[in-house]
């Protein structure tokens, strides 16, 4: 549960939340011959199935974790207040989705390693949208994310167990080594994809390296390989990485952060605070931004990841680490510069390192939002904008949640607007 500004600035409805990691969780434990990602496709391109790709079984617990369903009527229930409500017999919606995928013909053959990637990432979607309504269930879709990761090979299967609480640390480790040397994948590589053919991927060299360095005996024994890493060409690269696609370097430099809190260096606690708030600003960026198409975003449907997995990661395993350090746990108030849409990620980072029930509380001084959302004006050259309603929609006028004032001048407001 978030708390309660960053639950008002998300703005967001449990009930498609709950409906978005249903349809996830039902496509990752759906049957091997049964449709995949190109029948549905297909099967949307024929025309719109609304509820029946919504909620196919009508299942809203996406882990199997027991959450009691509604009664069907779809009462709002703004994140944080409560379970969300869904009537779980829609068994029309069901018949016409099974008639059509039926008409459509056996399923198309793919490889083994597409249904496996296909049933990773929705693990990982699925993990997304419940961690917005329970840290607890949301931690069980990234362990089933992982162990599917794991399959392929790709490392990122070690650093969403070691988030989890699943401690993978020794054996990303094992393979520290690598990244200063990569050498070539041979057929003995493990998983469908494989481990050292994954490495070349500099995203997946930093989910090793944070899986590592997560426990502290690990980082003490590799000790020798991890200064060599800070040196390496990784801590100045500037490919993407991420859902933000934020530069190597960046997460570099958490990872690195990691190993100097576990010396436990004097300044490492603030040092880590630091290299984690632009990761989360750009990611409040991201969500202020999809919340200008109210469509998509109030259906839970924005285009964007609501949480950044990595940077929730991230703050879970610096929390662990400052912590076990005896440095001082992290809290909210050590992020109280950021806008409340850029937390919504470090919180979630915080309640998956100790659990829910935490009382921490999120300190309202964002800044307004410079920039404002497109014009509203149907004549403009970039034709009509998006439709948004005239009262507090947390991001009120297109400013952060907690600030007052109209947005940017519009062209309707005409010159006097301009010059005030």
């Amino acid at each position: 549960m978030l708390p309660p500004a960053l639950g008002e600035a998300l703005d967001l409805d449990a009930v498609p939340l709950a409906e978005r990691a249903s349809f996830f969780s039902w496509y990752a434990r759906r049957e091997d011959d049964g449709p995949g990602s190109l029948d549905l496709i297909e099967l949307a391109e024929r025309g719109p199935f609304g509820s029946a790709l919504l909620i196919p079984y009508g299942e809203v617990d996406p882990v199997g974790a027991g959450t009691p369903a509604g009664d069907g009527e779809g009462t709002a229930d703004p994140i944080g207040a409560g379970t969300p409500a869904g009537d779980g017999e829609d068994t029309a919606a069901r018949a016409a989705l099974e008639a059509a995928l039926q008409q459509l013909g056996p399923p198309r053959a793919v490889p083994a390693w597409v249904r496996m990637a296909e049933t990773a990432d929705a693990w990982r979607e699925a993990a997304i949208a419940r961690l917005l309504i329970s840290v607890d269930e949301g931690r069980d879709a990234l362990e089933l994310a992982a162990s599917a990761y794991h399959a392929l090979g790709l490392p990122y299967g070690w650093y969403l167990d070691t988030v989890a609480g699943r401690g993978r640390g020794r054996e990303a480790a094992s393979r520290l080594a690598d990244l200063l040397f990569l050498p070539p994948a041979g057929p003995d590589d493990d998983g469908l994809i494989g481990e050292l053919a994954a490495l070349r991927a500099p995203a997946q060299q930093v989910y090793t390296l944070l899986a590592a360095v997560s426990e502290a005996s690990v980082a003490r024994e590799y000790d020798s390989v991890l200064r060599e890493l800070a040196g390496a060409p990784q801590a100045r690269g500037v490919a993407p990485v991420g859902s933000t696609a934020q530069a190597v370097g960046d997460w570099w430099a958490i990872g690195l952060a990691l190993v100097d809190v576990h010396r436990r260096r004097v300044d490492a606690r603030a040092e880590i605070v630091e290299r984690l708030v632009p990761l989360a600003r750009a990611h409040g960026d991201q969500l202020r931004r999809a919340q200008w198409d109210r469509y998509h975003w109030r259906s839970a449907r924005p285009g964007v990841d609501l949480v950044d997995v990595d940077l929730a990661g991230a703050v879970c395993l610096a929390d662990r680490a400052v912590t076990a350090a005896e440095l001082g746990a992290l809290v909210l108030g050590d992020f109280a510069g950021l806008p409340p849409l850029a937390a919504v990620s470090v919180a979630v980072g915080l309640q998956l390192s100790r659990g829910e029930g935490d009382d921490d509380t999120f300190p309202v001084t964002g800044t307004p939002d410079p920039t404002g959302p497109p014009s509203r004006d149907p004549t403009s050259p970039s034709g009509p904008a998006f439709d948004f309603p005239d009262g507090p929609i947390g991001l009120t006028g297109g400013w952060t949640f907690g600030s007052a004032g109209p947005g940017p001048p519009r062209p309707e407001d005409g010159p006097a607007a301009e010059a005030t």
